[in-house]
């Protein structure tokens, strides 16, 4: 049929209130798909003959035990295999060793996640979402769970208002010294952001 993946829309929202996105403004609430009708969603192209599906999600892993560890779980049970592509970032500090474990087994290739700065400060005035302890926390598992080095991308925003590209460097040399690949995502203005009116 000639369609190379299906884009999979699994919730609008985020609880979480960087100051670089502008989620919150174009969704204030949270609003996620029934489970039964992500998985539904699969079936449907998987007899039309796609296999691989990218997941646009900036909440997945909310509260997982509720939606993204249900939904993996039907996944993986799936008769046939799946090929899962996580352009939004995956929230490091919440990847424990099951949930690490279900992406693999559910069909994810590689796991991209969001580390941002390596620079708690940096960390801090971007949203806080992470620390380098729980980014750690998150590879390991998900070394256990086994997805290699090159199976592993962190993101790093770059161009952030004040920010040397020394800093964006040490991010760098941080992610390579956990042995997964950096992944740089470029900084841009967007109205509605709480950087975009300070700036």
């Amino acid at each position: 049929n000639g369609i190379p993946f299906v884009p999979m829309l699994t919730s609008y929202g985020c609880i979480y209130r960087c100051t670089y996105c502008a989620t919150p403004y174009m969704h204030p609430n949270i609003v996620r798909r029934r489970q039964e009708s992500v998985v539904k969603e699969i079936n449907y192209w998987h007899e039309r003959g796609v296999n691989r599906y990218v997941l646009y999600d900036d909440n997945f892993l909310y509260r997982s035990e509720l939606y993204a560890k249900p939904i993996l779980e039907q996944i993986a049970s799936l008769p046939f295999p799946v090929d899962i592509y996580n352009p939004n970032a995956l929230n490091g500090a919440l990847i424990d060793e099951e949930l690490a474990l279900l992406l693999r087994a559910a069909g994810f290739k590689e796991v991209r996640i969001g580390l941002e700065s390596a620079d708690p400060l940096v960390q801090k005035l971007t949203g806080g979402k992470v620390s380098l302890k729980g980014f750690k926390t998150a590879v390991e598992a998900l070394f256990n769970s086994g997805f290699r080095h090159s199976e592993i991308v962190a993101y790093i925003l770059a161009g952030l208002p004040n920010q040397r590209w020394e800093d964006v460097k040490r991010s760098i040399d941080y992610v390579l010294g956990l042995g997964i690949q950096p992944y740089i995502a470029e900084y841009t203005p967007i109205p509605h952001t709480q950087l975009f009116d300070k700036f």
